[in-house]
């Protein structure tokens, strides 16, 4: 799992919580999503945003980006109001 963030505390925060509980396969990394060049195209099986294109100068880039990155077969999903994310945990 890889979580892309813009904001450094948020990066810091996230590898310091999963070293905690010893979550060796999450990983947390800095980067603006209206462009994940360090990323290899068609990697992820499932890209989730959550606020991130809502707020982003450029959304339609942070779209591009996300699809960009995400396997042929897929999904990604986009939240961008607690209504939605609490409909979405539900599921779980």
């Amino acid at each position: 799992m890889l979580g892309v963030d813009i904001a450094r505390n948020l990066v810091e925060a996230g590898n310091k919580r999963a070293k905690e509980q010893r979550l060796t396969n999450c990983k947390f990394q800095e980067g603006d999503a209206t462009n994940l060049h360090g990323l290899n195209g068609k990697t992820f099986d499932l890209v989730v945003s959550i606020f991130g294109a809502m707020f982003a100068p450029k959304p339609f880039d942070v779209a591009r980006e996300m699809v960009r990155v995400t396997q042929p077969a897929g999904g990604s999903l986009w939240a961008t109001g607690f209504q939605a994310i609490r409909h979405w945990w539900r599921k779980f």
